[in-house]
């Protein structure tokens, strides 16, 4: 079984796997994802509470959400979660 997704690392298995089984798989951010994902999320956090944007603001933001709705990607929650990015060598 092989998995992949934009933005992540391939993820694979030569394990045996049955009708029904359900499998959870937590897929790694590859560089280039992680490099996409912080810039939104710097951009986002420039937006400021009641400042008025601009068109093309508004127009980028519609798109970072439509990225989001249209990837599947699903951001649980919780408290006091710290998320780190781990150095490769």
């Amino acid at each position: 079984m092989r998995l992949t997704r934009e933005g992540f690392k391939d993820w694979g298995t030569d394990d045996q796997h049955y009708a029904g089984q359900t499998l959870h798989v937590a897929l790694q951010m590859s560089d280039k994802g992680y490099a996409r994902w912080e810039e939104n999320m710097a951009f986002l956090q420039l937006l400021q509470d009641d400042r008025k944007l601009t068109d093309a603001e508004v127009k980028r933001i519609e798109g970072i959400a439509k990225y989001f709705s249209e990837s599947h990607y699903r951001v649980d929650t919780k408290e006091n979660v710290k998320i780190t990015r781990a150095s490769i060598n």
